[in-house]
Formats: structure tokens, C-alpha cells, sequence
């Protein structure tokens, strides 16, 4: 992949009241995450308690850390370019002009988008995500992994959503997903990260049978989470080089349906008003078009 510029990260503002629950119930799926994360710095920093990790404090350095070695595959492993019309999320700046983090966008052969956000939200810590959204003319799911990060406990979520009926084409799914299927069930034993169900039932509409997320993640549970991830990555380029071609009528389906996913995370999301105000409204459009699934 061609080299992103790297940017430093910065963020003053945001104060709405959103509980830690709340915060990654609603930001799943990257529509509402930088929205609510943005808007709850505040109440996450002061919400946590010891039921959300604060026995095992991870330092600036370990929250900094996650999410990066994936970036780093698939910038090396990969083929794909910048799509330039994201060029300004390079380096996200807030209307006072402040660095807050970085949006890069990028595109391949079989990859319709990518895209790995990160933004810090002081003194909490730090949001991200990272997702591959494979064309739609590929039997391939889409990757993604991301999460809100702080010293008191972190939540994540880990997962390759499919594009198809899954109970349709059950045995096309599980054998596609077979390693998938191993990782999930070795995350299960640990016994430092509670797993949870999203709350929402279109949430668990969209996700696999083997999405990984937990609300209550302490600091020695983040080096697991992200080998699961880790995991879940290398699967998913197994799947993204043996991708065979959609049927027309496949590919329409899946185009169908993501647009209806956007159309939903984008009628649901309840706090782009406070985004627009830190962002102004044309960037903060540009972030969801680009992070959106």
C-alpha cells in the first residue's frame, strides 16, 4: 500500500452525557462510533468504575499501541492505494484547527473500500477503527475491529460480517469460516474478557455468529483482544485471496443490503449534531461517508 502521512493526535472538545454502555452499543458500526465518541468523551471519564477494568489500568502507551499492528498488515499486505477525494481526514482538524487524529481511506482489486480511523479523546484515551469492505462482486465478508480505549477499561468488537444469508448458504458459510470459527471458540476460555451480545437487535441482525465484543475489558485483556483480531485478519485475507466472483443477482443483493446498513446506521445515529459542531457539517459528512460499512 502507498504511504499514508502519519499525523499527531489531539482532541479538546466534546462533553455530552452518554454513558461507557451506551458509547459502544452505539458505535459498532462506525457510522455512530466517531459521533458518540466525540460526544461521550466527557462521561466516560467520568463513568468508569472497577466493573469496567480498572483493576488492571493499561498504560498510555499499550492503549496507543492497540490497533496499530493491524494497520501496519495491511499496509504491507494489501495491494491497495489512497482514494484521494479523503485526502483532507489525513490529519482531522477540528473547527479551532487542532489535530485530532487521522482518517485514511484507501481502495484495491477486489477492495471497494478501507479504512482505519483513530482519534484521541483526552483525557479518556482513544477511539478506532479499522474496516475492509470488500466489492460486492466478491463472496468475500467485510473485517472489522475497533473499539474505545481508556486507562479505567476498554470495549471492542471483532468481526467479519457477511454479506449473504447465512442460514441460505450454511454450508458455503461454515466452511468459509472454519478458522474464524476456531479463534471464537479459544476467545470463549479467557477468562479476563467478558463477551457480551449487542443490545440492538439490528446490531446482531448484521453481525456473524462469531462477532467478538465485550463492553469490560481490563488492561491485560487487550493484548488478547488483539491477537484475536490479529486472527480474525489473517483469516479474512485468506477469504480475500480465494474470493470467487458473485452471480449478478448476488452482487445486487449485496449492494441492496449495504445500502440499506448505511441508510439504517445513518438514521440511528443520535449525536452527529455534536460532531458537526466540533467538525463542521461537510467534514463530518466525509468521516461517515468514509467509515461507514
Amino acid at each position: 500500500m502507498r504511504e499514508f502521512k502519519k499525523k499527531g493526535l489531539h482532541l479538546s472538545s466534546g462533553d455530552l452525557e452518554v454513558s461507557r454502555r451506551e458509547l459502544l452499543q452505539n458505535t459498532i458500526l462506525a457510522g455512530s462510533a466517531f459521533a458518540l465518541a466525540v460526544s461521550g468523551s466527557h462521561a466516560l471519564a467520568e463513568s468508569a468504575s472497577p466493573d469496567h477494568g480498572q483493576v488492571n489500568p493499561a498504560s498510555e502507551t499499550e492503549l496507543d499501541s492497540i490497533g496499530q499492528s493491524i494497520e501496519a498488515r495491511i499496509q504491507a499486505e494489501v495491494e491497495a492505494v489512497p482514494i484521494e477525494r479523503y485526502a483532507e481526514l489525513l490529519d482531522l482538524t477540528n473547527l479551532n484547527g487542532e489535530s485530532t487524529g487521522y482518517c485514511k481511506v484507501f481502495k484495491g482489486d477486489k477492495l471497494a473500500k478501507g479504512s482505519m480511523f483513530s482519534m484521541s479523546i483526552p483525557p479518556v484515551g482513544r477511539y478506532f477503527n479499522i474496516h475492509l469492505i470488500p466489492d460486492a462482486r466478491y463472496r468475500i465478508p467485510r473485517f472489522s475491529y475497533e473499539g474505545m480505549l481508556t486507562s479505567r477499561g476498554s470495549q471492542c468488537s471483532i468481526d467479519l460480517y457477511p454479506d449473504r444469508d447465512v442460514v441460505m448458504d450454511l454450508v458455503d458459510f461454515e466452511d468459509q469460516y472454519q478458522g474464524v470459527a476456531k479463534i471464537y471458540a479459544q476467545a470463549q476460555k479467557n477468562e479476563l474478557i467478558q463477551w457480551q451480545p449487542a443490545e440492538q437487535a439490528f446490531l446482531r441482525a448484521i453481525f456473524s455468529p462469531f462477532a467478538l465484543l465485550s463492553f469490560t475489558i481490563p488492561g491485560a485483556g487487550l493484548g488478547a483482544m488483539e491477537g484475536y483480531a490479529d486472527g480474525y485478519f489473517s483469516e479474512w485475507l485468506k477469504m480475500y485471496a480465494a474470493g470467487q466472483e458473485n452471480s449478478a443477482a448476488e452482487t445486487a443483493y449485496v449492494t441492496k443490503r449495504r445500502a440499506r446498513m448505511k441508510e439504517v446506521m445513518r438514521a440511528r445515529d443520535p449525536n452527529v449534531e455534536g460532531v458537526i459542531a466540533v467538525y463542521g457539517e461537510e467534514k463530518t459528512r466525509a468521516i461517515q461517508d468514509a467509515t461507514l460499512l
